[in-house]
């Protein structure tokens, strides 16, 4: 639906635009005392449009080199973002490993590597009618 009104719209435009370059073919001249003392002579049309195209293009230059700053700060921000989710991805695997290694080495009292490792502490309780004392 969107795509079918811009459609619209830009046909709306275009049968202005060529309505605007009809109605204004009378001769105008464009005397720049330096460049052309003598002057120029266009369409009345073609001059308005040359300046609307100039217009449009400096202030299209001037928003882009406004925009220079935001465009720095969002490359740095996505670099610092990716820094970050490295990180974190690094941590999550070294968390795992470590997370299984400590509770391979808690419920079998031994290193990954084979060796035994003495609990640090123990647990003792009550479970049912036994006592239970775990390493």
């Amino acid at each position: 639906m969107l795509r079918f009104l811009s459609s619209i719209l830009a046909v709306l435009t275009l049968a202005v635009l060529v309505w605007f370059v009809v109605s204004n073919t009378e001769p105008a001249t464009l005397r720049l005392a330096v460049v052309f003392p003598d002057g120029i002579v266009q369409p009345l049309a073609l001059w308005i449009a040359a300046t609307a195209i100039i217009g449009f293009l400096l202030g299209a230059l001037f928003v882009w080199i406004q925009a220079g700053s935001r465009r720095s700060d969002l490359r740095q921000t996505r670099r610092t973002l990716s820094r970050t989710e490295d990180d974190l991805d690094r941590a999550k695997v070294h968390a795992d490993g470590y997370g299984k290694r400590a509770v391979n080495t808690a419920i079998t009292g031994r290193n990954p590597n084979g060796s035994y490792r003495p609990a640090m502490c123990s647990f003792s309780g009550v479970v049912g009618n036994s006592h239970v004392r775990l390493p």
